[in-house]
C-alpha cells in the first residue's frame, strides 16, 4: 500500500541520513588525522634541522679540538725544550758558580771585634758583621789580583794587591747625601711634619706621609731616583697619617692615621680601595702579611687589630697591654707579628689566636718601633732609653747600639 512505501522511503532516507552523517564523521577524523601528520611532518623537520645544526657545530667544535690539540702538543714540545734549556742554563751556571766561589787567602778581625775582613784570590773584599755573620759591604779591590788585607783601626784597612802596592781603605763605606725631597721653605711639597715613610718592594717608589694635625693627612708617592712626586692621594685621611706599609707585591699601600682609620689605596690609579674602621684611638702602625690576605694594626687603644684584606672584616682584636701598641710588623711569611708598646715591651704574638710567642727582654724605656728581616731571624726595636737592640728569633740579645 501507499501507506507501507512511504514508510520504505522514510527508513531509506533516515538510512542514508546516517551514512551521510558517518561520512562526515569520517571526513573530520581524517582532517584531524591529516593535521596531526602534517604537525608531526613539521616537528620532524625541525628536529632534522636542529640535528644538522647541532652535527654542524659538533664539526666546528671537532675542528677546534684537533686544532687546539695539535697548538697544545707544539706548545708541550715548545716547553720540554725550553725545560731543557733551563736545565742546561742551570747546570751551567751552577758549574760557574761553584767556579767563582771566592778562595779567602786572607782575613782580618778589627780592634774593637765587631768586623771581620777578608781577602780573595780574584781582589775582592768583603767586611762581615762578627755577632751574625752577615757580609756588610762587598768591594771589587784589584780584580784578578790576591787581595791582602790588614786591619789599622775600626773605620780603616790596608790592602795589598801583591804587587808590592799598599792602600788604605774605609771599613764602612760613608753614607753620602743623594737626594733631599722636600723644602722647609715651600710647604707645598710636605705639608708639617713627615711622620710616615715606605719604600715600594721594588725601591724606586717612596710613599711620605704627614698632614695638618686634626685637620688632614697627606699622603704622596715619589720616584726615588729623580725626587719628583709622582702622585698624590688625595684627601687621604683626616688626620696625621702615622704609618705606611706597600702590599707585597706593591700595588696597593696601607696607611694609618690619627683619624683612627686604616685604609688602603690602589697604586696606579690613586684611590681609595677600602677603609678599616674599628680603632678608639690613633693607628699607629699597619702592616701586611706575606701573602697580602691580611692586614695588621695597632693603635694608642692598646690593642692589635686583625683584618681581612679582601673583606675589610675584623678577623681579631688582640688586647691586654698596659700603653699604646706603639708598632706591629708581620714576622716574614708567617702568621705571627712583632709589635712594640709602652709597657714597655717587644714581643711576638701568634695572628689567629693572640698567643704570646716570645718575649724579648732587655728593653728599659717605652718602646717605639720594631722590624724584621725577611725571614724573621733577627728582630730590631727602639726604645726611648735610646739604645737600638738587636735580639736572634730565639729571643737571644746579640747587639745594642747606643751611641
Amino acid at each position: 500500500t501507499e501507506t507501507e512505501a512511504q514508510k520504505k522511503d522514510q527508513a531509506e532516507i533516515k538510512k542514508l541520513a546516517r551514512q551521510i552523517k558517518a561520512a562526515e564523521s569520517s571526513e573530520k577524523k581524517l582532517a584531524e588525522a591529516l593535521k596531526k601528520a602534517e604537525s608531526a611532518v613539521a616537528a620532524a623537520g625541525r628536529a632534522l634541522d636542529a640535528a644538522k645544526r647541532t652535527a654542524e657545530r659538533g664539526a666546528k667544535l671537532l675542528e677546534l679540538s684537533i686544532k687546539e690539540l695539535a697548538d697544545a702538543e707544539k706548545r708541550l714540545k715548545e716547553l720540554e725544550g725550553a725545560g731543557k734549556a733551563a736545565k742546561e742554563t742551570l747546570a751551567t751556571a751552577n758549574k760557574e758558580a761553584g767556579a767563582k766561589v771566592p778562595l779567602w787567602i786572607s782575613v782580618a778581625l778589627t780592634p774593637g771585634g765587631g768586623t771581620i775582613v777578608t781577602g780573595s784570590a780574584d781582589g775582592r773584599l768583603v767586611t762581615w758583621d762578627t755577632a751574625t755573620g752577615s757580609p756588610l759591604e762587598e768591594y771589587s779591590v784589584a780584580p784578578g789580583k790576591r787581595l791582602y788585607v790588614a786591619a789599622r783601626s775600626d773605620d780603616r784597612l790596608i790592602v795589598g794587591a801583591g804587587d808590592g802596592a799598599l792602600a788604605e781603605w774605609p771599613v764602612l763605606a760613608p753614607w753620602e747625601l743623594v737626594r733631599t725631597i722636600g723644602d722647609p721653605n715651600d710647604p707645598s711639597q710636605l705639608y708639617d711634619r713627615v711622620t710616615a715613610l715606605a719604600f715600594d718592594p721594588s725601591g724606586t717608589k717612596l710613599a711620605s706621609g704627614s698632614g695638618d694635625p686634626s685637620r688632614s693627612g697627606q699622603l704622596r708617592l715619589w720616584d726615588v731616583e729623580h725626587g719628583t712626586m709622582l702622585r698624590e692621594f688625595p684627601e687621604a685621611h683626616s688626620d696625621t697619617v702615622l704609618d705606611l706599609a706597600f702590599s707585597p707585591e706593591g700595588d696597593r699601600l696601607a696607611s694609618s692615621a690619627a683619624d683612627r682609620f686604616v685604609k688602603v689605596f690602589d697604586v696606579d690609579a690613586g684611590k681609595v680601595i677600602r677603609a678599616f674602621e674599628g680603632h678608639t684611638g690613633h693607628v699607629l702602625g699597619v702592616s701586611w702579611s706575606g701573602d697580602s690576605r691580611q692586614l695588621a694594626s695597632s693603635g694608642a687603644d692598646q690593642v692589635i687589630k686583625i683584618w681581612d684584606a679582601a673583606t675589610g672584616d675584623q678577623k681579631r682584636t688582640i688586647s691586654g697591654f698596659k700603653k699604646e701598641v706603639t708598632d706591629v710588623q708581620f714576622v716574614g711569611l708567617s702568621n705571627q707579628v712583632l709589635l712594640t708598646a709602652g709597657d714597655p715591651l717587644v714581643q711576638i704574638r701568634r695572628a689567629d689566636n693572640g698567643g704570646v710567642v716570645r718575649t724579648f727582654s732587655g728593653v728599659t724605656g717605652y718602646a717605639y718601633s720594631g722590624a724584621t728581616d725577611r725571614s724573621g731571624a733577627l728582630i730590631a726595636a727602639g726604645s726611648h732609653d735610646g739604645v737600638l737592640r738587636i735580639w736572634k728569633a730565639d729571643g737571644k740579645l746579640i747587639a745594642t747600639f747606643d751611641k
